[in-house]
């Protein structure tokens, strides 16, 4: 017998580990770069607050990086209770300004 559309649960892949909570005082995130379907590149992050506080008003900055990426706009995602866990996808820009020069090649 096969259950009903409306009864399955689709579970998506759980995201890696980037920073865990003991390095981060308390917050976990996880993430991966994704293009999504209409073509954009986004960072699907997700955010779990294992502080006793609560955690609002979360900001990301890019380091200059190989391939110009940068922050598309800023974190949409509500304050975060203890215990409690959030999730945002945040559109990505590719920008030359923000790339680093290779190192030269030598021969």
């Amino acid at each position: 017998l096969s259950a009903p559309v409306s009864q399955m649960t689709i579970q998506e892949p759980q995201l890696p580990v980037i920073l865990s909570a003991d390095k981060g005082k308390g917050l976990e995130i996880s993430g991966k770069l994704e293009k999504s379907p209409s073509g954009p590149i986004v960072y699907s992050l997700s955010f779990r607050n294992a502080t006793q506080g609560v955690l609002d008003g979360l900001m990301i900055q890019f380091n200059k990086n190989s391939f110009g990426l940068m922050p598309g706009g800023s974190l949409q995602l509500p304050a975060l209770q203890p215990g409690s866990s959030g999730a945002t996808k945040l559109p990505i820009n590719v920008n030359v300004q923000n790339m680093v020069s290779p190192p030269p090649v030598r021969n």
